[in-house]
């Protein structure tokens, strides 16, 4: 994988930041139904919606603090700001077949690792919240042939308001 071994440091620095922008915009986070209960020993695809940038925030923060998993997302913007690399973020360009094929590799060892959280968008991009869910782009049947079998599939709602 292409993707540079960053420093203890850069991570840290990474989850700092993201500290830092939750905590300036969010007055509160309101979890709605049961907290999350996921089998320990199990890699876990958590499928949402995506209506801000925050979201994959929130659930970096999840996934790391409460569900104590590494985290990977796909990041199409990967190589504008790859400081969030160290944090889980793996490349995912629009333009790159092969260098996106790299990535699902890479995203099936980590979870074959062991329990990490990968946060899929299936939609495909970012939507304002009051138009719904828009069609899934994603393959998901053929995204979960590469996964272990073992995956967990966890559907998630995100609802950013001002």
């Amino acid at each position: 994988m292409s993707v540079p071994v960053l420093t203890p440091l850069a991570a840290r620095l990474g989850r700092a930041l993201i500290e830092r922008d939750l905590r300036r915009s969010f007055r509160r986070v309101v979890w709605v139904g049961e907290g999350p209960s996921l089998p320990p020993d199990r890699p876990v695809v958590a499928y949402a919606n995506h209506h801000a940038y925050f979201d994959s925030y929130l659930v970096q923060r999840l996934a790391a603090r409460t569900l104590g998993r590494p985290f990977v997302v796909w990041m199409e913007k990967w190589d504008e700001v790859p400081l969030f690399g160290p944090v889980g973020a793996l490349p995912f360009p629009a333009d790159d077949a092969r260098r996106r094929a790299r990535t699902v590799r890479e995203t099936a060892r980590r979870l074959a690792a062991g329990p990490a959280l990968l946060l899929l968008y299936p939609e495909g991009a970012m939507g304002p919240p009051d138009a719904g869910l828009a069609p899934f782009r994603t393959d998901l049947p053929r995204l979960a042939r590469v996964l272990p079998p073992e995956t967990l599939w966890w559907p998630l709602a995100l609802r950013v308001t001002d």
